[in-house]
């Protein structure tokens, strides 16, 4: 991290590979391994949610979930949400996520890469709730804004209160 709390991510499009039903491509970094669906109207990126229990990890969500919208257009707003409960060896979890995306508007931005006019400025509200035994409650909210320039993609990321990722080298294939 630099002083100036801007932190350098390497992405790297690794494969692509069924996952969930679907052909993705496998996206992996110094933060981990992601999978992406390009879909005609939407961006759906597979999530899994799990919590420790007797000793291992139980999966209380893995499905693909709507990231963005397509066409992005300044105004568009939508919403995935997901429930689940699991019970395991009598022990009730359950989970209640949501993503919520709105296209807020069109700015240039600059990063260390290169200046790029017109991005899409999408801003994110992402809420997990997990109950765990005893009516125990675990919540966390992530804020984050995001700038996808046509013909290149995402080139920044800002998490409220959090990092900000941008955009240091690319290539168009």
């Amino acid at each position: 991290m630099t002083g100036d709390d801007t932190l350098t991510v390497e992405w790297t499009i690794a494969a692509r590979e069924e996952v969930g039903g679907r052909e993705a491509s496998r996206i992996e970094s110094s933060e981990g391994a992601f999978h992406y669906a390009l879909e005609p109207d939407a961006l759906l990126e597979y999530v899994t949610h799990t919590v420790f229990s007797f000793g291992q990890d139980l999966v209380l969500e893995e499905r693909w979930r709507t990231r963005l919208e397509r066409p992005l257009n300044v105004g568009n707003h939508w919403e995935d949400t997901f429930e689940n409960e699991v019970v395991d060896r009598g022990v009730t979890y359950s989970i209640q996520s949501s993503i919520e995306g709105l296209v807020e508007g069109i700015e240039d931005v600059s990063t260390p890469v290169d200046f790029f006019e017109e991005c899409y400025r999408v801003s994110f509200d992402i809420r997990t709730r997990t109950t765990l035994p005893a009516g125990t409650v675990e919540e966390d909210r992530t804020r984050m804004t995001e700038w996808y320039a046509p013909g290149v993609g995402m080139v920044k990321r800002a998490i409220e209160g959090g990092d900000t990722w941008e955009l240091t080298d690319y290539q168009v294939l």
